[in-house]
Formats: structure tokens, C-alpha cells, sequence
């Protein structure tokens, strides 16, 4: 266990969780918000999409203490969303060398 000298002051703990959990709430009326306008279905799964990783960021950096972490972890966390993006590319790639000798 950590002395309490090394410990947060809960006070200041519990005022940074309700921050987060007003930013969390903000986000997902956001997302309602969008999912009702009258955008386009692609502009609308991006913007969606975007305020989900600003989410998904919140949680991961504050709420799980990735923030703090050291290089190790940081940079395995890193690697993980490069292979995933990786991942979710090679579709498209085989979509488009697929249908590219329709257009030739």
C-alpha cells in the first residue's frame, strides 16, 4: 500500500471523477444529438465516431489511469491501435483490388 503522503486528497479525486462523468454525459448527448440530425450517413458515423474515441479516451486515460502509465504500456496500447487500423484497412483493400478490374 501507498503511504499517505503519496495518496490523492479525495476531495480533489471525487471533483475529477464528476468532471469526467460531465464530460462522459456531454458526449453521449452529443451522439444523440447527431444520430437525430438530418446528416448524411457517412458524415454522421464519422462525427459519431469521433466523439466515441473522445469517450473511449476519457475512460482508458482517466478512468482506468493509462494517463500515468509508463512507456511500456503506452507504447503496447499504441501497437494495438496500429495492428487494429491495420486490421480494418485490409477489407477495404481487398474490396478495392477486387473491383478494380471492373473499371479497366
Amino acid at each position: 500500500m501507498s503511504s499517505p503522503a503519496e495518496s490523492p486528497n479525495p476531495a480533489a479525486t471525487a471533483k475529477r471523477h464528476k468532471l469526467i462523468l460531465a464530460a462522459l454525459v456531454a458526449c453521449t448527448l452529443v451522439m444523440v444529438t447527431l444520430a437525430l440530425l438530418p446528416l448524411g450517413t457517412g458524415l454522421k458515423v464519422a462525427l459519431v465516431l469521433s466523439v466515441a474515441t473522445a469517450q473511449a479516451c476519457l475512460v482508458a486515460g482517466v478512468l482506468m489511469h493509462l494517463v500515468g502509465e509508463g512507456k511500456l504500456i503506452v507504447s503496447i496500447l499504441v501497437l494495438t491501435a496500429i495492428f487494429f487500423a491495420c486490421l480494418l484497412l485490409l477489407p477495404i483493400l481487398a474490396e478495392l483490388d477486387h473491383a478494380r478490374h471492373f473499371f479497366q
